[in-house]
């Protein structure tokens, strides 16, 4: 059974990956960077916290990337207890990976 190239599965994820942006932009208008990072995240098998406002749309956007995805879609709500970085350019996502100082994870079998 022939692989397909390295090249050809590349062109193949990359298409995926920009129609799922395109889908989600048709439910959320200008959160063109948050789409971005969440799809980025997802690609790269990472984590994101989404903060925001109250009615700022965190929950129909990650709605709209798990109807993308073909996953499921949980809500965890509270207060993170950790200290905040004030940041200066105020951005309401980023898609960073998180990081254990130890023990088992859950890609880690």
């Amino acid at each position: 059974m022939n692989m397909p190239s390295i090249d050809t599965q590349l062109t193949d994820w990359r298409g995926k990956s920009l129609k799922l942006e395109s889908e989600v932009k048709k439910v959320i208008v200008g959160q063109d960077r948050a789409i971005r990072l969440m799809n980025i995240a997802i690609f790269a098998r990472g984590h994101v916290l989404l903060e925001g406002g109250v009615g700022v749309g965190k929950t129909t956007l990650l709605q709209s990337i798990t109807r993308g995805i073909g996953g499921a879609y949980e809500r965890i709500e509270g207060d993170l207890s950790a200290p905040t970085v004030s940041n200066p350019f105020k951005l309401t996502s980023r898609a960073a990976p998180l990081h254990s100082s130890g023990g088992r994870t859950p890609s880690s079998g």
